[in-house]
């Protein structure tokens, strides 16, 4: 853009090598027309500029690292609940035939109960149907 003011000669130059001081009144001439600031306050500016946008995008790249992180990381906990949900839910199925069992159980005793008496009864109804019948 300089060389096309005519500011400067149109040629290739490695941008690390340093300007011949034949081109540095040029150079500033060129500049100061385009409302570029030469100075070092100006580069010290610039290059806190560039600083700033750097650790912007450092930032940006660490919150979306931490997302990355954070995403597994719900996913195991997620998994984790659902894992102590199906077992709770088998707990509770294991106590629920437990106590299922026992209540059978009481409840057979309770037949066994009843049973007993009535079949003594019954035991002595028919002995004393027997003897009456042998008398």
């Amino acid at each position: 853009a300089v060389a096309r003011m005519g500011r400067i000669e149109n040629r290739l130059r490695s941008p690390l090598t340093d300007l011949a001081t034949s081109f540095h009144a040029s150079m500033e001439a060129a500049m100061a027309e385009a409302g570029i600031e030469a100075s070092p306050m100006a580069a010290a500016q610039d290059a806190a500029r560039i600083a700033t946008a750097q650790n912007a995008v450092r930032t940006v790249a660490a919150q979306d690292a931490a997302r990355t992180e954070v995403a597994p990381n719900a996913a195991r906990t997620v998994a984790a609940q659902d894992a102590a949900r199906t077992v709770a839910a088998q707990d509770a199925a294991r106590i629920a035939t437990a106590q299922d069992a026992v209540r059978t159980e009481v409840a057979q005793d309770a037949a066994r109960t009843v049973v007993a008496p009535n079949a003594a009864r019954t035991v002595v109804a028919h002995d004393a149907a027997r003897t009456e019948a042998a008398r």
